[in-house]
């Protein structure tokens, strides 16, 4: 559904609060001609400043530099690995892309990286901006905690807390967030003082469509993740020893643009 894009409190946004947005929008740009994207995007932002929010989330989509959702500077980066996705528009080849995605860095603003090695032109952007940036197991990390009841712990510098494993499937989700945790670190002093509160949040954690469990007798998934590298994802997820032996028909669909033979192969490989 389209209300998905824009969540206020964990919850879609309803048919009348959008319309409401894209007259205002529409009533606003006069004659300025905005793409689907461009439209789409100050309608949410307008819908996140009406709730008085006291933080939002953004993702950027497409690549970083010319993103609609690049307009807005932001308090903190987060810079998940990048795979081959609209090379169209981002270049061919990794580097091409990573350097796309580096617009979003902002001078002396922190970036959170997943990889503990980010791609070259995150690092050159990042020396060039002066901005701090915090890479996955040097700066900060999450690990399993060796007689903690099955708990991770979550390490920032000098500082640990420990907290509960998310309830989503899938590794790449341990990465997500130990991201997720290092930003709320920078940009809140008490982070380490609220562990309950953290703790909670995650256990209550769900991504819809992210190796989304949608039936039991057969277990069905949603995955719609669209390039190599997420299918990736998928795979290895497939390859777990609790999975292995459970015959598995995946039932793919994807766009005309998308790679959808190497995603079929990386997902025939688990």
């Amino acid at each position: 559904r389209f209300n998905e894009r824009v969540c206020i409190m964990g919850e879609a946004v309803s048919d009348q609060t959008l319309v409401r947005a894209f007259e205002r929008v529409e009533a606003a740009r006069e004659d300025v001609s905005l793409t689907y994207f461009e439209f789409t995007t100050l309608a949410a932002l307008l819908i996140m400043q009406q709730a008085g929010l006291d933080c939002a989330i953004l993702e950027v989509g497409l690549g970083g530099r010319l993103d609609t959702v690049n307009l807005v500077d932001t308090d903190c980066a987060i810079i998940t690995p990048i795979g081959l996705d609209h090379q169209d528009y981002l270049g061919s080849d990794l580097d091409s892309i990573a350097a796309e995605k580096s617009g979003i860095i902002r001078a002396g603003i922190p970036v959170v990286c997943t990889e503990t090695e980010p791609p070259p032109p995150v690092l050159a952007t990042a020396a060039r901006l002066q901005t701090p940036i915090h890479r996955r197991g040097d700066d900060y990390d999450l690990a399993q905690s060796a007689g903690n009841g099955g708990k991770l712990q979550f390490t920032l510098d000098n500082q640990q807390m420990p907290v509960p494993a998310p309830p989503l499937p899938g590794a790449y989700q341990f990465d997500n967030l130990a991201a997720a945790l290092c930003a709320c670190a920078l940009l809140n002093p008490d982070f380490f003082e609220r562990q309950p509160a953290i703790s909670d949040a995650i256990r209550n954690t769900r991504v819809p469509g992210r190796l989304q469990k949608v039936g039991s007798t057969p277990e069905i998934f949603l995955a719609v993740g669209h390039n190599t590298l997420a299918a990736e994802a998928v795979a290895t997820f497939l390859d777990t020893p609790e999975r292995l032996g459970a015959g598995t028909v995946c039932v793919l669909a994807m766009l005309a643009d998308k790679p959808a033979e190497k995603v079929a192969i990386a997902l025939g490989e688990s």
